[in-house]
């Protein structure tokens, strides 16, 4: 009986001790950054897509609307001309989100997630972040949000979920002066996980069109 009992108790433990050191699968990313690679606007793109290509070892991927690209070794691009008579902002990215989808699908099969980060941000943390998201939400959702807003300077797209989300957010019955935030807040995806806090270094903070500056998504 002794004996029994000590084994019994070597296999609890087996049991237990695997349990614990059992990890949650490290979710497949890719990164898309949006640009629109003017003139006035291509050496701060091409600083930060250097940073990103120097360090990190996450499949990068560009969409430029400028029809300019960058042909940058280790990041794979789509440029096209954008379409004069888009409304505003919003559906300009939506639409280039949607180009770049319809670009590199077969090669975004293999990825859990597409993150796409707009082109003026390095985000040092993301890829330590990205360890501890679980592999089965529909989106990732930037830090910070408010009452009828969620912020978009980066998302996170379940990579088999991404054209329908692009799709809805982009509808013809979407007011075309509502802001691809407010869109994304009005959508409110059942299953999502948010990100903390990614703080962006001194050197990267770029004023947006409104002139501000962000020091974290």
């Amino acid at each position: 009986m002794f004996f029994v009992a000590i084994v019994i108790i070597a296999i609890l433990i087996v049991i237990l001790t695997t349990k614990n050191t059992q990890t949650t699968p490290t979710p497949k990313v890719a990164i898309l950054f949006t640009t629109y690679n003017v003139p006035n606007r291509e050496a701060m793109y091409r600083e930060r897509l250097e940073w990103w290509r120097d360090n990190t070892s996450l499949p990068l991927y560009v969409v430029d609307s400028a029809n300019r690209g960058f042909n940058m070794d280790g990041i794979r691009e789509y440029k096209f001309e954008q379409l004069p008579n888009i409304n505003g902002p919003t559906d300009t990215e939506l639409f280039s989100l949607r180009h770049a989808f319809d670009h590199f699908e077969v090669e975004w099969e293999k990825f859990d997630y597409v993150f796409k980060i707009t082109g003026k941000y390095v985000l040092p943390k993301l890829e330590t972040v990205i360890n501890n998201i679980p592999t089965d939400v529909e989106m990732v959702l930037q830090s910070t949000y408010s009452k009828g807003e969620q912020s978009s300077e980066i998302i996170g797209f379940r990579s088999s979920e991404m054209k329908q989300i692009l799709m809805i957010l982009s509808a013809d019955h979407q007011d075309p002066n509502q802001w691809l935030e407010k869109r994304l807040f009005n959508y409110t995806a059942s299953n999502f996980w948010r990100l903390p806090q990614l703080h962006i270094p001194k050197k990267y903070r770029t004023p947006r069109s409104d002139q501000s500056i962000l020091s974290v998504l």
